[in-house]
């Protein structure tokens, strides 16, 4: 797929993105907590890339990070909260984790067939 093939819209979950409620939020996720910070921080469209989004794509994410004290706002550029909020270990514990899980789709129930009643 070429760079200016994406694909719009939500994208059905697999089961290692499942506890996260998005593949985007858990690669954004897996940068902020597991991966290296750039010298001087990310810039927005770093973690854009990372999570897999689209151009504006990571604002909802940077909030809920911003609110959750993971990142912290530094000018034009993004940095690990200090101090590191309680809730980042167990976070990163869960990120890690979720690496050993299949990407494999996540399979639907089973139906029951439909019966009018008389």
């Amino acid at each position: 797929m070429g760079r200016t093939e994406k694909l719009r819209g939500s994208r059905p979950l697999r089961t290692r993105d499942w506890p996260f409620g998005s593949r985007g939020r858990r690669l954004f996720l897996e940068a902020v907590l597991l991966g290296d910070p750039p010298e001087g921080g990310w810039r927005k469209v770093d973690l854009e890339r990372a999570a897999g989004v689209e151009r504006g794509g990571a604002d909802r994410l940077l909030e809920g990070a911003a609110s959750l004290r993971l990142l912290e706002r530094d000018g034009a550029r993004w940095r690990a909260g200090e101090p590191s909020p309680r809730v980042a270990d167990p976070l990163e514990a869960l990120v890690r984790l979720s690496r050993e899980l299949p990407d494999a789709s996540i399979e639907a129930l089973p139906r029951r067939s439909y019966e009018r009643r008389s």
